[in-house]
């Protein structure tokens, strides 16, 4: 069993306390496991039904990293000179985020090939945005890392510095990863206004559109809160900034977490954004979609 440093300077959200984050957290568990069994839900009903659709069983991966991240901070509430338990909080804290921000991405992408067919489908802008999302892994297993030495030794100098590098590096770069499906979604429908798209799932493509937009905003606020503070000098424990209080870390983190999986849910992107398998090139979408696999979808 580790014990904490005295913190010098104040950190996001503060330590966890019996009498205000058991309460909180014991209700953010109850939300995220109604939000988790409901993204499950539709991903085994689909699965059953040979309607592939895997985005469903990544928001359930992400809805259990939010439970565990706050079991862990409900468990560091009871034993405060824990370090391990708050170093394991704080790793599902900033991990589990990117699975957002890739399901973002790659949804966003299908939109462009429904419009833009010629620049979605371009072989070099493909293996770009590969590139760009496998960089996600390359930043967060040193995050990953980094924590855990901030945790373990947060008495030397030099690891206090790699921490603050290693953390803007990686936040600033989770933030224009939170942007690019933005630009994407406006970029398809100026380019392709009133025009004629490539069908696919269940809507109209401007529905699509704002459900996945929705989402993406919400996606931008919390990267932005993420990289802000990150490249804000952190204040004195003494004197701590509105952003290391409490309700800035539950809103900003977990309060955004359940509009997201909540858009998503309500939105039944397993059914506006399901393409067929091995669909590619331009015209895929329409070309794959067959008849039975149409009436289902309308079902």
């Amino acid at each position: 069993m580790s014990v904490n440093t005295p913190q010098l300077t104040a950190q996001i959200g503060g330590l966890p306390t019996v009498k205000v984050d058991i309460p909180i957290c014991a209700v953010l568990i109850a939300i995220f496991i109604t939000l988790a069994a409901s993204h499950m839900t539709l991903f085994q009903r689909n699965r059953r039904r040979g309607h592939k659709f895997m985005f469903n069983g990544m928001l359930f991966g992400f809805a259990m990293s939010r439970i565990a991240a706050n079991t862990l901070r409900l468990v560091w509430a009871t034993r405060p000179t824990n370090a391990d338990v708050s170093l394991v909080a704080s790793v599902f804290l900033n991990a589990g985020i990117v699975l957002i921000y890739i399901i973002n991405n790659l949804l966003a992408w299908r939109l462009v090939r429904s419009a833009i067919p010629h620049f979605g489908w371009n072989r070099a802008v493909r293996i770009i945005n590969r590139v760009m999302l496998w960089m996600i892994l390359a930043l967060i297993l040193p995050l990953i890392v980094i924590i855990i030495l901030r945790i373990k030794r947060p008495d030397l100098a030099h690891i206090r510095t790699a921490s603050t590098v290693v953390g803007r590096l990686a936040q600033t770069y989770f933030l224009i990863i939170a942007i690019e499906p933005a630009f994407l979604l406006i970029f398809a429908y100026i380019k392709s206004r009133n025009g004629p798209k490539d069908p696919f799932g269940k809507g109209s493509w401007n529905s699509k559109f704002i459900v996945l937009g929705i989402s993406t905003v919400f996606a931008i606020i919390e990267a932005g809160f993420r990289c802000g503070t990150t490249w804000t000098p952190a204040p004195l424990a003494s004197d701590p900034a509105w952003w290391n209080h409490k309700a800035a870390f539950y809103c900003f983190n977990f309060g955004i977490d359940i509009l997201i999986l909540t858009s998503l849910l309500v939105g039944r992107i397993d059914r506006r954004f399901y393409v067929p398998d091995k669909a590619e090139g331009e015209g895929a979408y329409s070309r794959a979609i067959s008849l039975d696999v149409r009436s289902d979808l309308e079902k």
